[in-house]
Parts: structure tokens; sequence; C-alpha cells
């Protein structure tokens, strides 16, 4: 199981009424393994600054039943939304700070063999304040594949 597609927008639109930017994120999880991935949990986090913490926190994951046959993929169907304050959101656009995804997931095999994907990407915005690609970042605390 690996994050196939990470998907950011609206960097650059005007804040709410209370100073903060809806960004819209998609995250799917697609399996490239050879036999079924039966999901337990997943955990999607945002996460801002220069650098991530040494630590990865998750929040509560969200549990599911969901078998996700080989090649084919779990996640957003409509984009979720990412809360940012406007005051992030300047430093994001100038480089100066960036904008991880934090993703973890508990699933099974078909044997019911635990398994964990978890790792941190780094959102690469283009100008239009829509990311463009993104990339596997942080310490290596946040990556696990078992």
């Amino acid at each position: 199981m690996t994050v196939s597609t990470l998907t950011v927008s609206g960097l650059k639109q005007l804040p709410d009424k209370d100073g903060n930017i809806k960004l819209k994120a998609i995250v799917r999880f697609t399996n490239y393994g050879k036999g079924p991935a039966i999901l337990k949990s997943y955990a999607v986090i945002g996460n801002s600054g220069k650098e991530l913490p040494a630590e990865p926190t998750y929040g509560a994951p969200i549990g599911v039943r969901y078998i996700i046959a080989p090649n084919h993929w779990f996640g957003s169907v409509d984009p979720d939304e990412i809360i940012a304050t406007k005051d992030i959101i300047p430093p994001i656009i100038d480089g100066t700070t960036h904008l991880w995804v934090v993703v973890r997931l508990d699933y099974a095999d078909a044997f019911r063999r635990p398994h964990v994907t978890s790792g941190a990407y780094r959102i690469i915005f283009g100008e239009a304040g829509n990311s463009v690609r993104f990339l596997p970042d942080g310490p290596d605390s946040y990556w696990e594949y078992t």
C-alpha cells in the first residue's frame, strides 16, 4: 500500500470571516501487492512549519472495514478540507515554511497478518496555489512499511 494521489488546492483563495482558508485535499492509497489489503484504520493530517517534529502525531485514527483489491485504491472521492490560518499561508507561498500531509494506514493481508504504512509528504505548490507534486520527506520516525 502506498500513497498514489495527493493533491492540495486553494492556497491563494481569500480567507473566510474567521481568517481561515479551507484547502481542498485528495488522498488516495493504492494496493500494489499481489493480494487484497483489508484496511482496518487510517489517519491523515496536515502539518506546517519549517520542519516536522521529530516524532509524528496522527490524531485519532478512523476505523474502517474496507478491502482493497490489487491495483485498486481507497481514499478521497470528494476533496477533504484542511483548515489553514491566514497567517501560515504567506510563508508557504514564499517557501519559508512547508505544508506536509502525514498518513498512517493499518491493514491486514489475506492471511490476517498486520501491516502498517506511514509517511510524510511535502506538498509542492505551483503559482496558482494548487499542488503540482508531492515529495516523501521528514525524519525516519515518520516512515514505516511492514
